[in-house]
């Protein structure tokens, strides 16, 4: 009997689970983005991509060689965005972003360093 019970608790389970059920809490947002040279849109490998919040938060990550990011599971709240390759100016949105759900669109141009504005 006790068998049984056990064998119909794990099929059960294993329909929930198999049905959708999570057992990890969903993420926040994403942010995303392409980062490209200013003026020859050449696409910059290798820009280190920082979002942060006012209360400490900070996530990274760079772009690869197309120049795309993509950072996945921020918390909702308020947060800024920047790219950094050396030799070129940093470059960071002049407003605030909100993260909810679902994905923004974040892309930047890259001036080097005494090329101009």
């Amino acid at each position: 009997m006790k068998k049984k019970l056990f064998l119909k608790t794990i099929i059960i389970v294993g329909m929930l689970l198999a049905s959708g059920c999570k057992i990890t809490p969903s993420g926040g947002g994403t942010v995303f983005g392409k980062v490209v040279q200013y003026g020859s849109r050449k696409p910059m490998a290798n820009t280190q991509i920082t979002v942060y919040s006012a209360e400490g938060l900070r996530l990274n990550t760079t772009t690869d060689n197309s120049g795309n990011y993509s950072i996945a599971n921020i918390p909702p709240g308020s947060y800024k965005v920047r790219a950094y390759l050396q030799g070129y100016h940093l470059n960071e949105i002049g407003e605030e972003i909100y993260i909810e759900k679902g994905k923004k669109k974040v892309d930047f141009e890259l001036v080097i360093v005494g090329g101009g504005t």
